[in-house]
């Protein structure tokens, strides 16, 4: 294996760890407004006010596309990984 090849598949391991720091952030997010979305639906029921749960909901959905974005990206650099 010569040194460049080293050096890529250093740094492909290093984005694999990055990736997956991402994703498990990703995944914290989705937790949270998972959550939020929840509270803010009982607090709607308890008080009867027009709050943005369709908003949070909305971005919660927004949330989980860029989980599947991030995926992707994992998964194509475990391929990429795996082929050298």
């Amino acid at each position: 294996m010569t040194s460049s090849l080293g050096d890529i598949r250093l740094a492909l391991a290093e984005v694999g760890e990055l990736t997956a720091d991402a994703r498990r952030h990703v995944d914290l997010a989705a937790e949270c407004l998972d959550e939020a979305v929840s509270t803010l639906a009982e607090l709607v029921e308890q008080t009867h006010e027009d709050l943005p749960v369709d908003a949070l909901a909305r971005a919660r959905d927004d949330v989980a596309e860029v989980g599947a974005s991030v995926s992707a990206a994992a998964d194509a650099i475990a391929d990429l990984d795996a082929r050298m």
